[in-house]
């Protein structure tokens, strides 16, 4: 099994994936709106089913943000900057 750092953002996408593209886009958008420093690993199933399966990934897009919570499907672009800027908070207050 792969340890994941809790530092980081699993991103579980698919090619085929109409919805990926729309979170992909917010993702880069809050980055790039915020500046702030994140580790998003995105892993494409169809290329890494092992991961998959491994975090119990049925549907995609499937964000992880160890010890916060894991988003399935879309997701509104406020809703997705709340999560990660709380998810960014935790990791800070640990550092």
């Amino acid at each position: 099994m792969n340890v994941v750092k809790n530092t980081e953002i699993l991103y579980f996408t698919s090619p085929h994936c109409l919805f990926c593209h729309v979170v992909e886009r917010h993702i880069k958008e809050i980055v790039e709106e915020t500046k702030l420093d994140l580790k998003i690993r995105e892993i494409d199933v169809t290329k890494e089913p092992h991961l998959a399966e491994e975090y119990h990934i049925l549907a995609c897009p499937t964000l992880i943000f160890p010890d916060v919570t894991r988003i399935v499907g879309n997701v509104e672009k406020d809703e997705l900057f709340s999560v990660i800027f709380q998810f960014y908070m935790s990791i800070s207050s640990s550092d």
